[in-house]
């Protein structure tokens, strides 16, 4: 299923709201599977403030976060996958200087269901640059 994802955020300005992605037409049932990946860029390393978030409906946002990206600084020069295994790749440099690609597991967010499903990066003390996102959510249980 092909759904809009609207405009695309390039910039996260520093304490400012952050702009979101919503599909439209987008009705996930409870307890579907997902994944979410940015690609983006900001300031540092170990410097907390910025997340990466779900909500679904009128539900409170959930924090996304993985072994690699803690809740609250996603964007920590990364390259990841959900799991506990570091991501394969040569070379495997520990830090990215900047440049952050993550997937995120979506299940926790998407544990009740709901429509309007909003990914939102938002970062407090960096600028940062959200360069792609990509968006996979099971809209039919088996």
């Amino acid at each position: 299923m092909r759904t809009s994802l609207g405009p695309t955020p390039r910039r996260a300005a520093v304490g400012a709201l952050a702009p979101a992605a919503r599909p439209r037409g987008l009705r996930v049932p409870a307890g579907a599977g997902g994944r979410v990946g940015p690609v983006a860029h900001d300031g540092g390393r170990g410097r907390s403030g910025d997340s990466l978030t779900l909500s679904t409906g009128g539900r409170t946002a959930v924090a996304l976060t993985n072994p690699v990206d803690p809740s609250d600084d996603v964007l920590n020069s990364t390259i990841s996958e959900p799991g506990e295994a570091p991501a394969a790749r040569v070379p495997a440099y520990a830090d990215t200087l900047g440049h952050d690609s993550d997937v995120f597991d979506l299940r926790r967010g998407l544990r009740f269901g709901g429509d309007q499903p909003t990914v939102r990066l938002v970062a407090h003390r960096d600028a940062a640059w959200a360069g792609a996102l990509f968006v996979a959510v099971d809209t039919r249980k088996k």
